[in-house]
């Protein structure tokens, strides 16, 4: 069958905290009980596989009273920010994706890793 909602218990409470919902196969709708309260205060809603906008109910009135559009991407012809701040003469610069140390100390551990969240398939049964 065709998977139409998955149901996440993401800090493993035993309920669920979001909600995924799919159209034709594709992911459309994300809802999230961002106090883990079981109640939905965050919406996030997807066009063509990308995050289009999002909303927010800071109120707990169950409907969403503030919106946000999705993160802009940068057209292909247009260069990256530069960095902030360039490695001083003569220092490496960083690896993409790890922190940098300071001088005379050890650079910092990855990360610890979770494991994933508990997830609930629902199908449509076609």
């Amino acid at each position: 069958g065709k998977i139409i909602r998955q149901e996440m218990d993401t800090n493993y409470d035993g309920k669920t905290d979001v909600w995924k919902f799919y159209e034709n196969e594709k992911l459309a709708r994300i809802e999230r009980s961002s106090k883990n309260n079981g109640r939905v205060d965050v919406w996030e809603y997807y066009e063509g596989g990308k995050l289009d906008r999002i909303g927010y109910d800071s109120t707990g009135s169950g409907r969403v009273d503030r919106w946000e559009r999705g993160p802009e991407e940068q057209p292909d012809n247009q260069a990256a920010p530069a960095p902030s701040a360039a490695p001083a003469p003569g220092a490496a610069a960083p690896t993409p994706g790890t922190a940098a140390a300071a001088p005379g100390t050890a650079a910092p551990a990855p990360a610890a890793k979770k494991a994933a969240p508990t997830v609930k398939p629902e199908s449509s049964g076609k």
